[in-house]
């Protein structure tokens, strides 16, 4: 079967393979809900000083602007 052709069944899998290999490649990162982050918010308001808040800040717009540059580059 063409692999771009459509199917009405989910499974049998026609390429078994795939299938396993996205299987592994799905526990090699961590999904949110996976990950408790409910004292997150109340940390961030009342844990840490403003100064520890500041470098997080900074640290977050870092990683985000990296991604959006990296993204850029697969859309070039």
């Amino acid at each position: 079967m063409p692999l771009l052709e459509a199917r009405n069944t989910y499974k049998p899998f026609e390429y078994p393979w795939a299938y396993e290999f996205w299987k592994r490649q799905q526990q090699v990162h961590w999904m949110p809900e996976e990950v408790p982050l409910g004292e997150d918010c109340r940390d961030w308001a009342q844990k840490i000083s403003e100064h520890e808040r500041n470098l997080l800040t900074q640290i977050f717009r870092f990683f985000t602007q990296a991604d959006v540059e990296v993204q850029n580059c697969y859309h070039e």
